[in-house]
């Protein structure tokens, strides 16, 4: 690995811990956060479709296998995680959290009445969760800026 994308895959690491600890909580029927699951799927489809940003989304991308093979290897124990296991089964929830996701990555100003409504009206979208997409999103953005500043800083070091 050189030495920039080592240090895009220790940002990475970090912003993944902080974030999945977010998810940890005492009440396992009703968490006040998402899960991680929730926002790799929403930041694969920020990095991938609006950012077009392939460094950031392979990251995602292989955190999102270690997050499934740890969750797989949980079950084969007999300590799988339920948080969120009804929201995981549940496609309008699912729906919800992608349809906030790709507004909010655009601009918070394509939030509109009928989304807000939407939220409103699907109860495991709770104000700390938007609240945490936002971030997760910001923190995802800022990322970007890093690499894309990294690579601008490469190529101008080879024309000069």
């Amino acid at each position: 690995l050189t030495t920039s994308q080592r240090f895009v895959r220790a940002l990475t690491g970090v912003v993944v811990r902080n974030m999945a600890l977010l998810g940890t909580t005492s009440d396992q029927t009703n968490p006040p956060t998402l899960e991680l699951e929730w926002k790799l799927m929403v930041g694969l489809d920020y990095c991938t479709n609006i950012l077009e940003n392939p460094v950031l989304a392979q990251e995602l991308q292989q955190v999102q296998q270690a997050y499934r093979r740890g969750l797989n290897k949980k079950a084969e124990n007999g300590s799988a995680n339920t948080v969120g296991q009804k929201e995981n089964s549940d496609n309008t929830f699912s729906h919800v959290v992608a349809q906030v996701g790709r507004a909010l990555s655009y601009n918070p100003s394509r939030m509109t009445p009928e989304l807000v409504q939407l939220i409103r009206d699907t109860p495991e979208m709770t104000p700390p969760r938007v609240v945490e997409l936002v971030s997760f999103l910001a923190t995802l953005q800022t990322l970007h800026r890093i690499i894309s500043f990294n690579k601008l800083q490469k190529q101008m070091k080879t024309v000069m």
